[in-house]
């Protein structure tokens, strides 16, 4: 009679386990906003809009404090002096924020996307002609980082995006992307602490119905 009993207990158990991890992982998933999206259509400023839907414009603060590197060629000679400079620094703390139409045809306004940059790296460089010093400098930007944050609906996005930009031609760029109108998805150290404390009543029950 025992036995039985403790098997069921342990099917039980295990069902639960798994009906949670399952609900967090993919309940309330927003497909629209889930998935791959490439990037096209630079503007000045670093502004990127999504060329497929939800028709998004992008935009992101990154750090300010970037390693910078520089040194120029013909320094004498100011007619002919070529200015040069290299960046490259960590992408934590930056502001992303994207607004979607989420419907193509309009008939819902704009979603805000307001998040934190969690981690990747910035690269760049910048020259200046300085006999041609009446304009904006060449540069070329890329940024590849990690993201998370809320909508101005109350849903939950979380993912990674990829940009390159520079002042003289294009901007290019995707985002991988999961979108959730519920809580974000545990890390892997919530489950493993839910994990221990499964184990533990576990350990709990058998030794309450083992004797």
């Amino acid at each position: 009679m025992k036995k039985p009993l403790r098997s069921s207990l342990q099917i039980a158990l295990l069902c639960g386990i798994c009906c949670v991890l399952a609900t967090a992982t993919y309940a309330d998933t927003v497909p629209l906003l889930t998935g791959h999206f490439d990037l096209a259509g630079f503007q000045p400023g670093g502004t990127l809009t999504f060329e497929t839907p939800p028709y998004a414009t992008v935009n992101f603060a990154p750090p300010s404090e970037l390693h910078v590197t520089k040194w120029c060629t013909a320094c004498d000679d100011q007619s002919e002096r070529v200015d040069y400079a290299t960046y490259a620094g960590s992408m934590v703390g930056g502001l992303f924020s994207i607004s979607a139409q989420v419907q193509p045809g309009g008939s819902q306004p704009p979603i805000w996307f307001m998040g934190s940059i969690t981690g990747g790296t910035s690269s760049g460089w910048t020259w200046t002609v300085c006999n041609v010093c009446i304009g904006d400098p060449l540069d070329q930007w890329v940024y590849d980082f990690t993201f998370r944050g809320t909508w101005s609906n109350g849903w939950y996005s979380k993912g990674s995006a990829y940009t390159s930009i520079n002042y003289f031609d294009s901007g290019i760029g995707s985002i991988d992307m999961i979108t959730s109108t519920t809580s974000p998805t545990p890390e892997p150290g919530t489950f493993v602490l839910f994990g221990s404390s499964m184990l533990g009543a576990a350990g709990v029950l058998r030794r309450r119905w083992g004797k």
